[in-house]
């Protein structure tokens, strides 16, 4: 069973908020959108209230969403790149929370909707021990100590296709566990070299898009194996 995070989320009182300040704020960019303003700071303070605006439009949208998503018993994925994290969700409340350490997004178009997983390709498959019929008790036990199935088999670098051709690269950085800063230091800079060759070699003529979310090698494989076979993602846009 998986454990319940105790925070949930109230997703009819935050579009309700929403809803309060935008008209307030649309109200302030109008006004100070008269001619009447003169000085310098006029501008720059109309252009982050706009700013605001428009954030809080793709914030309003994306609670409509999940609104829609958290109406239904399935699960669902939560990508907020506001505040970089992934949730795993069902009826808004949260499943499984993993942290965003680093985040990069090459989006030509920014997504509004929720998106389908159609596949989940890992980078490197991990192989297990094969067992041929006749090869007795011994290949039996010797494969058993192998430990076949757990968290320490599950891939760290994978891709999370979903619909339209959008892809969420997800990669591993070295967890807090790993030991001395100097080694967590080289650990890092290995796989981020490692992912800049793939992508270097990669055979595709036309990069879509792609948001890229490095978490916690152990989050990595956890959010792997917690992923269902059939599950909507969400993207919250910055």
């Amino acid at each position: 069973m998986i454990p319940v995070h105790p925070k949930a989320n109230c997703l009819k009182l935050r579009r309700a908020l929403l809803l309060i300040i935008l008209p307030g704020i649309v109200s302030t960019v109008s006004c100070h959108s008269e001619p009447k303003e003169k000085n310098g700071n006029a501008g720059t303070s109309i252009q982050k209230l706009q700013r605001q605006l428009t954030d809080l439009r793709y914030r309003e949208k994306a609670l409509q969403q999940e609104n829609v998503l958290a109406r239904k018993p399935e699960p669902y994925l939560l990508v907020d790149l506001t505040n970089p994290q992934v949730e795993l969700k069902a009826k808004g409340r949260v499943l499984r929370a993993f942290k965003v350490k680093r985040l990069k997004r090459e989006l030509q178009t920014i997504p509004d909707t929720a998106r389908a997983l159609l596949e989940v390709k890992p980078i490197q498959k991990t192989e297990r021990p094969k067992i041929k019929p006749g090869e007795g008790e011994e290949a039996t036990a010797e494969a058993l100590e192998k430990n076949l199935w757990g968290l320490h088999r599950m891939p760290q670098d994978y891709d999370l296709v979903l619909q339209d051709g959008m892809i969420l690269e997800i990669r591993a950085l070295p967890s807090e566990q790993t030991g001395m800063a100097t080694v967590k230091l080289l650990k890092t800079l290995y796989r981020k070299t490692l992912d800049w060759y793939r992508h270097a070699t990669s055979s595709e003529t036309a990069q879509p898009q792609t948001v890229q979310l490095w978490l916690d090698e152990n989050d990595a494989r956890l959010l792997f194996w917690s992923l269902p076979k059939q599950i909507k993602i969400l993207i919250v846009p910055i």
